[in-house]
């Protein structure tokens, strides 16, 4: 979306610089994600490329991540992958406040970063999903009613397809990391009723309901722009705030 809105904007809509941001962008990428394939080949295609160009230069970087993980254990991994892209790009051995990195997230990677942000809230400057499972998603809440045999044979395969990309990928340790079972009891509307009150966030609106097969479409009240990575509210003036966005 973000890609071909830029692409399809006037030329007067833009100038160079204007759309710069004080931090670095991160990329991250949702299930069977990755940074690039053969070398070249972007999950977020051209979407580096359309933000440097109508930015000015703005950095960016792509996340590589196992295409298929619980969404913990994601997490802790894009903590790390962050906290070594933000020492690489500040050229500091120890990060402090004045350190900070904008989440730009699809998919699974929404609800990855907020664990990520919660584990390093003052190296977060803000969080953008785009199509997050913040509810859950439907197709895991119908798989969870077939048999386990069925369900197991085909997470199987899929956590194979994720081998396969950790592979064209280039990052062999990601092979052996891979647990679709896992993400598809994440994803469920239970799974995710227990991650959002164990990683709350600001963004999301609260007063959603669970179990009415409307994956949040209830949610009584929109989401806040401002908090911190434990879930409360601050002013979108306070610099130690984190702003979140959603699409």
């Amino acid at each position: 979306l973000c890609s071909l809105f830029a692409l399809t904007a006037p030329a007067h809509a833009w100038v160079a610089g204007d759309t710069k941001t004080k931090y670095p962008i991160v990329l991250v990428p949702g299930v069977m994600g990755f940074d690039t394939l053969f070398g070249s080949i972007e999950y977020f295609y051209k979407v580096a490329d359309g933000i440097h160009a109508y930015s000015g230069g703005q950095k960016t970087y792509n996340v590589s991540l196992s295409a298929w993980m619980s969404t913990e254990e994601r997490g802790v991994a894009l903590k790390n992958e962050i906290t070594r892209i933000l020492k690489t790009h500040y050229g500091v051995t120890t990060l402090t406040p004045a350190h900070k990195a904008n989440i730009l997230a699809h998919s699974h990677g929404a609800t990855t970063s907020r664990v990520a942000v919660k584990l390093m809230e003052n190296n977060i400057a803000s969080l953008t999903t785009v199509a997050g499972p913040h509810y859950g998603t439907p197709m895991p809440d119908y798989a969870v009613t077939l048999p386990k045999e069925l369900v197991l044979a085909a997470t199987s395969v899929i956590n194979l397809a994720g081998s396969g990309v950790a592979l064209l990928s280039g990052r062999l340790d990601w092979i052996n990391q891979q647990n679709s079972y896992a993400v598809m009891n994440d994803f469920t509307q239970a799974g995710m009723k227990q991650f959002n009150a164990k990683y709350p966030s600001a963004g999301v609106p609260a007063g959603g309901s669970y179990g009415t097969l409307k994956y949040g479409a209830d949610a009584k009240a929109p989401g806040k722009w401002a908090g911190d990575g434990q879930g409360d509210e601050k002013s979108v003036s306070d610099p130690s705030a984190i702003l979140f966005y959603s699409f």
